[in-house]
Protein backbone atom coordinates (compact mmCIF):
# COMPACT_ATOMS: atom_id res chain seq x y z
CA UNK A 1 0.00 0.00 0.00
CA UNK A 2 1.44 3.69 -1.09
CA UNK A 3 0.63 6.20 0.50
CA UNK A 4 -0.36 9.52 -1.45
CA UNK A 5 1.48 11.90 0.87
CA UNK A 6 4.59 9.96 0.99
CA UNK A 7 3.97 9.71 -2.86
CA UNK A 8 3.96 13.51 -3.19
CA UNK A 9 6.64 13.92 -1.14
CA UNK A 10 9.28 11.54 -3.21
CA UNK A 11 7.87 13.18 -6.63
CA UNK A 12 10.22 15.64 -6.79
CA UNK A 13 13.42 16.87 -8.71
CA UNK A 14 15.75 16.67 -5.36
CA UNK A 15 15.56 14.49 -2.35
CA UNK A 16 18.18 15.68 0.36
CA UNK A 17 19.18 13.25 2.87
CA UNK A 18 21.11 14.69 5.87
CA UNK A 19 22.99 13.07 8.76
CA UNK A 20 23.67 14.63 12.35
CA UNK A 21 27.00 15.30 12.93
CA UNK A 22 27.79 15.99 16.53
CA UNK A 23 30.27 17.55 18.56
CA UNK A 24 31.09 19.56 14.99
CA UNK A 25 32.27 22.60 14.51
CA UNK A 26 32.51 24.69 11.30
CA UNK A 27 35.17 26.71 9.92
CA UNK A 28 33.60 30.16 11.18
CA UNK A 29 32.73 28.57 14.88
CA UNK A 30 36.46 27.17 15.15
CA UNK A 31 37.87 30.92 14.54
CA UNK A 32 41.53 31.15 15.34
CA UNK A 33 41.27 27.34 17.23
CA UNK A 34 41.15 25.88 12.91
CA UNK A 35 45.15 26.01 13.98
CA UNK A 36 44.64 23.42 16.51
CA UNK A 37 43.08 20.76 13.40
CA UNK A 38 45.31 21.95 10.79
CA UNK A 39 48.76 22.28 12.20
CA UNK A 40 50.89 20.15 10.83
CA UNK A 41 53.36 21.04 13.65
CA UNK A 42 51.55 20.39 16.73
CA UNK A 43 53.34 17.72 18.65
CA UNK A 44 50.31 16.41 20.67
CA UNK A 45 48.18 15.44 17.30
CA UNK A 46 51.10 14.21 15.35
CA UNK A 47 52.08 15.73 12.05
CA UNK A 48 50.84 12.56 10.55
CA UNK A 49 47.26 13.09 11.90
CA UNK A 50 47.62 16.81 10.85
CA UNK A 51 48.10 15.70 7.04
CA UNK A 52 45.55 13.55 6.88
CA UNK A 53 43.21 16.17 7.75
CA UNK A 54 44.66 18.27 5.06
CA UNK A 55 44.55 15.77 2.59
CA UNK A 56 40.63 15.73 3.62
CA UNK A 57 40.31 18.82 2.73
CA UNK A 58 42.00 18.84 -0.31
CA UNK A 59 39.79 15.76 -1.43
CA UNK A 60 36.79 17.97 -0.68
CA UNK A 61 38.06 20.93 -2.63
CA UNK A 62 39.01 18.71 -6.00
CA UNK A 63 35.25 17.06 -5.38
CA UNK A 64 33.99 20.86 -5.29
CA UNK A 65 35.86 21.24 -8.50
CA UNK A 66 34.69 18.29 -10.27
CA UNK A 67 30.78 18.49 -9.45
CA UNK A 68 30.94 22.31 -9.74
CA UNK A 69 30.12 23.05 -6.10
CA UNK A 70 30.14 26.68 -5.61
CA UNK A 71 28.80 26.89 -2.23
CA UNK A 72 31.79 25.45 0.07
CA UNK A 73 35.66 26.68 -0.45
CA UNK A 74 36.36 29.33 -2.88
CA UNK A 75 38.22 27.84 -5.54
CA UNK A 76 37.15 28.57 -8.86
CA UNK A 77 34.37 30.55 -8.36
CA UNK A 78 33.71 34.34 -8.14
CA UNK A 79 32.23 34.10 -4.69
CA UNK A 80 32.96 33.87 -0.91
CA UNK A 81 32.37 30.03 -0.43
CA UNK A 82 30.76 28.96 2.72
CA UNK A 83 32.92 27.81 5.34
CA UNK A 84 30.42 26.66 7.31
CA UNK A 85 30.04 23.12 5.22
CA UNK A 86 33.64 21.92 6.33
CA UNK A 87 32.96 20.57 9.90
CA UNK A 88 35.57 19.50 11.98
CA UNK A 89 34.78 16.74 14.62
CA UNK A 90 35.93 14.49 16.72
CA UNK A 91 35.29 10.32 16.40
CA UNK A 92 34.43 7.79 18.67
CA UNK A 93 38.25 7.33 18.83
CA UNK A 94 39.21 10.58 19.76
CA UNK A 95 41.21 11.50 16.54
CA UNK A 96 39.56 14.61 14.68
CA UNK A 97 38.40 14.82 11.14
CA UNK A 98 36.52 16.98 8.56
CA UNK A 99 32.83 16.27 6.91
CA UNK A 100 31.58 18.30 3.92
CA UNK A 101 28.55 18.90 4.34
CA UNK A 102 25.53 20.47 1.86
CA UNK A 103 27.21 18.89 -1.08
CA UNK A 104 25.67 19.94 -4.43
CA UNK A 105 25.83 18.92 -8.13
CA UNK A 106 25.36 21.47 -10.30
CA UNK A 107 25.94 20.96 -14.47
CA UNK A 108 28.22 23.55 -16.06
CA UNK A 109 26.43 26.14 -17.73
CA UNK A 110 24.52 25.09 -21.35
CA UNK A 111 25.73 27.57 -23.94
CA UNK A 112 29.38 26.63 -25.20
CA UNK A 113 30.75 29.63 -24.49
CA UNK A 114 30.08 29.35 -20.47
CA UNK A 115 30.88 25.67 -20.62
CA UNK A 116 34.21 26.43 -22.11
CA UNK A 117 35.10 29.26 -19.38
CA UNK A 118 34.41 27.28 -16.98
CA UNK A 119 36.54 24.18 -17.97
CA UNK A 120 39.08 27.14 -18.74
CA UNK A 121 39.11 27.60 -15.16
CA UNK A 122 39.35 23.83 -14.13
CA UNK A 123 42.00 22.93 -16.39
CA UNK A 124 44.05 26.27 -14.67
CA UNK A 125 43.34 25.05 -11.61
CA UNK A 126 44.43 21.65 -12.76
CA UNK A 127 47.74 23.10 -14.10
CA UNK A 128 48.10 25.04 -10.85
CA UNK A 129 47.70 22.72 -8.77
Amino acid sequence: VESPKVEKELNRPFLLVMDLVENAADLYGLGTDVSKYLDCTDKNQGKEIANNRLKELGLILCSDVLLNNFDRLPCIWNNGGNFGNVLFFTSKKEQPYIAAIDSGICSPPISSDASQKYLDKVRAFLSDA
